[in-house]
């Protein structure tokens, strides 16, 4: 018994075995953690999931080294080999050329953010998406009929990009139209209300929207219409998409609930 525990091919097999349950175990904990800084701190995610990813390759790289350690054919192969000056020049050729050249370019858009994590992009004007994920190797967008698009990230590095959410902030405007005879006031007081009501609605300084500090503003008055602009604000891109909507729907609710005249809503 002691000699099959201590047989180097078994330990060899442990230390992996151990290795990819240890990664299993990070790569959910990450997980959890970037999602929940993500919502707690109102963070961008995209810094923490390249980081969790390369933690996660050194992991790997030292358990299959350790595996390989404690066999001691493998052991001496692998020094034989990497004592070999011919085949560091190969591998290092065709590494630089592929993954060295993914994993740079990966570190240079983690580095100045042309793109991030929930940001909307289009490439080439064909492929357009939501980036899922920034790896070591390649970035993962998310196109309108839920199919994965996955680009390598020397390509991203490179490629012309259409971001639709690179802002400073995550905000946009609320057009709200109402027919000429609504009531100013009444109106504006409506649209505050709705606009406090959402629990993803945040003011500048992200904290929650209080209807006394939200700002509706008549922007234009025509003949046969009033407009009102309200400027809203989420914690992140992805967010403002759906408080925008949310916000339109509840907006023509409540002001139909206190009978005011309009001729049309239309988005901003």
């Amino acid at each position: 018994m002691t000699d099959y525990i201590f047989n180097p091919f078994v330990q060899a097999a442990g230390i992996f075995v151990a290795t990819l349950v240890f990664d299993w175990v990070f790569r959910n904990i990450v997980k959890h953690r970037i999602v929940l800084a993500a919502q707690t701190l109102r963070s961008d995610p995209t810094n923490f999931k390249f980081l969790s990813h390369a933690v996660r390759a050194l992991l790997i790289i030292f358990g299959a080294g350790m595996a390989i350690n404690r066999i001691p054919t493998l052991h001496t192969l692998a020094t034989s080999i990497l004592a070999s000056a011919g085949f560091i020049a190969v591998a290092v050729g065709f590494a630089s050329q592929q993954a060295l050249s993914n994993l740079v370019s990966g570190v240079f858009i983690i580095i100045f953010k042309p793109f991030r994590v929930n940001d909307r992009l289009e490439l080439r004007g064909t492929f357009k998406g939501v980036v899922e994920d920034i790896t070591l190797r390649h970035t993962m967008l998310r196109d309108y009929d839920n199919r994965r698009i996955i680009v390598p990230n020397s390509a991203m590095n490179t490629e012309i990009l259409i971001n639709a959410d690179q802002e400073l902030e995550a905000s946009r405007i609320l057009e709200i139209i109402t027919g000429p005879d609504a009531p100013i006031d009444r109106v504006k007081t409506i649209l505050a209300q709705v606009v406090e009501a959402h629990p993803d609605s945040i003011d500048k300084q992200g904290q929650r929207a209080k209807a006394a500090q939200v700002k509706v503003r008549v922007a234009r008055v025509l003949s046969d219409q009033l407009t009102y602009h309200v400027r809203i604000y989420a914690s992140d891109q992805s967010k403002l998409f759906e408080l925008y909507h949310d916000l339109l729907e509840e907006a023509t609710k409540q002001l139909d609930l206190a009978q005011i005249p309009r001729p049309l809503f239309k988005n901003g």
